[in-house]
C-alpha cells in the first residue's frame, strides 16, 4: 500500500480528509483556556487551525507550519510563527535555526504528527531527520504531547524514529481503535482518544460467552446426532432381522 506521507503537503492535506476533521474535533477539545500549545507539520494542524478561528477560548498557538499561519492570521488568537529553513514539500520550518527558537518555549500541550507507530516495537516514526529532530525537542518541552495519528498509520512505518509511545501523553485517532489494540497500549500508560464507541470490556466479555454458550450448544447437537444416528442403525439392523426372520418363515410355511 502507499504510503501518502511520501506526497507533498498540498497533496496530502486533502487525502482522508474526514479522518484529519474527526481527529482535530477530538484535539480542540483537549485545548483548556490559557493553553500554549504548538501545532507542528502535520497536515492534521491544517484542520486544527481552521476550527481554531472559531474557538472563543484565549490561547496561544506556536507553529512552524506556514498554512497553519495562514489561516490563522484571521483569528483573534494569539499566534507565533517559528521559522528556521523552509522545507519546500512540507510547508513548514525545520533544522537547527527553527529548534534554536523552539528551545527558548515551554508548552502545555503539543500535537505532533506521526507517518507510522509500531506497537510492537515502541515506536513512533517520521521520514525527515530534520522534522524528527525538531519533533523531539517540542515533545521534550512540552507538559502534554499528543500523537494525530489516523487509524491507518498503524500500518505504516516510516524510516526515522523520533519517539516511544510512551513519550507521549495522549494518542488521538479518527476513529475508535479495537478492543485489542486498546488493550496493547495499556501498556504504554498512554490515554487514547477517538470517536465515541459503545464497545466496552463488558461487550467482549458478552461476546465471549456467547461463544462459548454456541459452541457447547453446537457440541450438544453434535452429539445429539451422533446418538439419533447410532439409534438409527440400531434401528436398521433390527428391521433387517425382522424382514429375514419373516422371509424364513413364509419359505418353511410355503
Amino acid at each position: 500500500k502507499e504510503n501518502v506521507q511520501r506526497k507533498l503537503a498540498s497533496q496530502r492535506k486533502n487525502i482522508n480528509l474526514d479522518a484529519k476533521k474527526n481527529i482535530a474535533k477530538k484535539a480542540i477539545n483537549i485545548i483548556e483556556p490559557g493553553d500554549i500549545i504548538f501545532l507542528d507539520i502535520s497536515t492534521s494542524s491544517i484542520e486544527m487551525a481552521k476550527l481554531l478561528i472559531n474557538e472563543q477560548k484565549p490561547m496561544t498557538v506556536i507553529t512552524n507550519m506556514l498554512e497553519v499561519i495562514n489561516i490563522l492570521v484571521s483569528s483573534n488568537i494569539n499566534v507565533i510563527f517559528i521559522g528556521g529553513e523552509l522545507d519546500y514539500g512540507h510547508d513548514g520550518f525545520v533544522g537547527s535555526l527553527t529548534n534554536q527558537m523552539i528551545d527558548g518555549f515551554r508548552f502545555d500541550k503539543a500535537f505532533l504528527g506521526v507517518v507510522g507507530v509500531d506497537i510492537n516495537d515502541n515506536s513512533v516514526m517520521t521520514y525527515m531527520p530534520a522534522d524528527a529532530q525538531t519533533k523531539k525537542l517540542v515533545l521534550s518541552h512540552s507538559k502534554e504531547t499528543y500523537m494525530l495519528c489516523e487509524s491507518e498509520k498503524f500500518n505504516q512505518i516510516g524510516n526515522y524514529q523520533y519517539a516511544k509511545i510512551d513519550d507521549f501523553y495522549g494518542l488521538i485517532c479518527d476513529k475508535d481503535l479495537s478492543l485489542g489494540l486498546h488493550k496493547e497500549l495499556k501498556q504504554y500508560d498512554i490515554d487514547a482518544y477517538a470517536v465515541e464507541s459503545t464497545k466496552t470490556e463488558s461487550d467482549l466479555a458478552a461476546l465471549e460467552k456467547n461463544l462459548a454458550i454456541t459452541t457447547r450448544d453446537y457440541e450438544d447437537t453434535n452429539r445429539s446426532s451422533e446418538a439419533l444416528k447410532a439409534k438409527y442403525e440400531r434401528q436398521q439392523d433390527s428391521l433387517n432381522s425382522l424382514d429375514t426372520q419373516i422371509s424364513a418363515l413364509r419359505d418353511e410355511i410355503s
